[in-house]
């Protein structure tokens, strides 16, 4: 079988440098964002959208982590001679042996130090945002597996990373592109000169199966069983050791180191398999919290972190996201202070209590409730009638006046 003519490393055409291998980072990233918004609005990964310590932030922690690990893990694993020999090829800027600028390209990626970028954005981005990283992992994991798919799917298509020869009735021819100078000089070859390998397994395709979509759906397999939280996340380091290195005895050793048999590959993906074994199977067994249950996501349950500034103002330095259900942090709010209001409230004691005659005393001389004086009516513009009788009486005063003078 030989790799079809029609697929070349460019969507296009060379003259657009649009290439199939960013393309399929860009799927991954969006497929993975796609994957843990749906949770999101399911309630199941509880974390906010579009606030600050949301999923926009994560993302934008895990595509570092991916890019800067799988770069720089690319040459300390498998080509440490470059950081000494050519250290600008580590950032993509690739030269001519006569020392003229050649091309930008970040070919070359690593799993093993992708895996280790990404596992070291989490617990930066946990400790920005305060989250656990159980609450974290288990996500990052299942979104991740499409990526997966996508990135052996971009390898397929540059004709690269293919397998050992074989005489099976799948083995596939690749062409050498980089034999004659590139795809460009390759293309423009008669199809009788264009050279090709020897038939060869297909591992990028058994990779992009088993690692990415076999994956992804042991991963819900595990999901949909309530299993306790970081199982998925230790599942899925497991299950890719598992598959790397059941792929690795059909994938070609010369792209990096080995000793006979067993490679790098292997080096680096048995450990991952048995320390995720391990961890799973530990995590069941004390399982305190299980994946979509309602526990918080926080490791402080309080919304903010008071501290105080120099103008005596306590400022919110905010650590989670606030959610409607959480109380406001109102004055009123507070139990110190509102007992403190309801001590001012009650009547206070007098410094020096009257002595019990005193209080005889003032208990005689004190108009009782009966004798009190009627209040008088002080609204404006009632002025009662005077009683006739006493007007009669007014005059008769001022007669008897009169006799006596």
């Amino acid at each position: 079988m030989k790799y079809p003519e029609w697929l070349s490393p460019f969507i296009i055409s060379p003259d657009i440098p649009l290439r199939w291998y960013g393309t399929m980072y860009v799927l991954g990233f969006l497929s993975g964002f796609l994957i843990m918004r749906h949770y999101i609005k399911t309630k199941e990964f509880k974390i906010p959208l579009e606030e600050e310590g949301g999923l926009y932030d994560l993302m934008m922690y895990l595509i570092l982590g991916l890019m800067i690990g799988a770069r720089v893990g690319n040459y300390i694993l498998y080509s440490p001679e470059v950081f000494v020999l050519r250290p600008w090829e580590v950032i993509g800027f690739h030269y001519r042996p006569d020392g003229k600028f050649s091309h930008f390209a970040l070919s070359g990626m690593s799993f093993h130090g992708g895996l280790f970028g990404v596992f070291v954005a989490i617990l930066l981005f946990l400790r920005r945002y305060n989250y656990k990283f159980s609450h974290i992992g288990d996500w990052a994991v299942l979104a991740a597996t499409p990526g997966l798919f996508f990135g052996r799917m971009g390898n397929f298509f540059n004709a690269e990373l293919y397998g050992t020869k074989t005489s099976s009735i799948w083995g596939m021819r690749f062409p050498l592109y980089d034999k004659v100078g590139g795809y460009e000089k390759w293309i423009k070859l008669p199809a009788a000169l264009r050279p090709y390998t020897e038939p060869r397994h297909a591992s990028q395709l058994y990779e992009a199966l088993l690692e990415g979509l076999v994956l992804m759906l042991i991963l819900l397999f595990i999901k949909s069983r309530k299993p306790a939280r970081g199982v998925m996340a230790w599942a899925f380091v497991a299950f890719y050791g598992l598959f790397r290195t059941m792929v690795e005895f059909v994938r070609d050793p010369s792209i990096a180191w080995s000793l006979g048999w067993f490679t790098s590959g292997m080096f680096y993906s048995v450990p991952m398999f048995l320390v995720g074994v391990v961890m799973m199977i530990r995590l069941q067994q004390n399982r305190t919290s299980f994946v979509g249950d309602d526990a918080s996501p926080y490791r402080n349950p309080s919304p903010f972190k008071v501290s105080a500034s120099k103008s005596g103002a306590a400022p919110k330095d905010r650590q989670r996201p606030s959610s409607p259900k959480d109380p406001p942090l109102s004055s009123a709010s507070s139990p110190a202070k509102a007992s403190n209001k309801a001590k001012e409230a009650a009547p206070k004691a007098p410094a020096n209590p009257p002595s019990d005659e005193a209080s005889a005393v003032s208990t005689k001389t004190a108009p009782s409730a009966k004798t009190a004086p009627p209040k008088k009516n002080t609204a404006p513009n009632q002025h009662k009638p005077t009683p006739k009788s006493s007007v009669s009486q007014q005059a008769a005063n001022k007669s008897s006046k009169k006799k006596k003078k």
